[in-house]
């Protein structure tokens, strides 16, 4: 793993929650490690896909929009699941971003872009039950991506 930190702490006896934690350089590719991880933990879950889509969306918009590439920022991803649901969080060190003001792409627009791009949150929103947005005590822009267990 190139510049990836991962923990991992169980729950205890009250607590059925498992977390896991990265911690990534903002550069794009950094995310792949972790959504390796994530395929190899989720390898039984009808979510997986959905799960490593809205991941995989969210880190890249963290490291394009939010942490702009800079050198030395620093992404976090953690996981949690219980027998509920799984939530993921991303927090980057760059200004936040306001998801309900984000467009709908259309398709048909898209065809015509040289680089159709554009489509992160609207995946996001597709893929996951439930998106909350915050600022952290560490001013880091967070995203959580929720999903219900077993769920299609």
């Amino acid at each position: 793993m190139r510049g990836v930190t991962l923990s991992f702490a169980e729950g205890g006896a009250m607590d059925r929650t498992n977390r896991y934690n990265w911690t990534i350089q903002s550069t794009l590719g950094e995310e792949v490690s972790v959504l390796r991880d994530l395929a190899s933990i989720l390898r039984e879950s009808p979510r997986k896909d959905d799960i490593l889509i809205s991941v995989a969306e969210c880190c890249i918009n963290a490291i394009e929009h939010g942490s702009k590439g800079q050198e030395g920022n620093k992404i976090k991803v953690s996981l949690s699941m219980n027998d509920v649901h799984y939530s993921v969080k991303v927090c980057h060190e760059g200004p936040g971003f306001d998801y309900s003001k984000a467009k709908t792409p259309h398709i048909s627009y898209k065809l015509t872009e040289s680089q159709p791009r554009g489509w992160g949150i609207y995946l996001m929103h597709q893929f996951s039950d439930e998106i909350q947005t915050w600022t952290d005590q560490a001013n880091r822009f967070c995203t959580e991506l929720r999903f219900k267990k077993g769920i299609l």
